[in-house]
């Protein structure tokens, strides 16, 4: 669970920083997870 949130954390920062630097162009933003991790 901490993982994924890591993960989460993540992936909203980039886009978080992306986004304030005008390399992201999101009309509708929706959270979607799609993977899979095999330890």
């Amino acid at each position: 669970d901490e993982a994924l949130a890591n993960v989460r954390d993540a992936i909203r920062g980039w886009l978080y920083v992306e986004e304030n630097h005008g390399r992201l162009d999101i009309q509708e933003k929706t959270e979607v997870f799609l993977g899979e991790v095999a330890i």
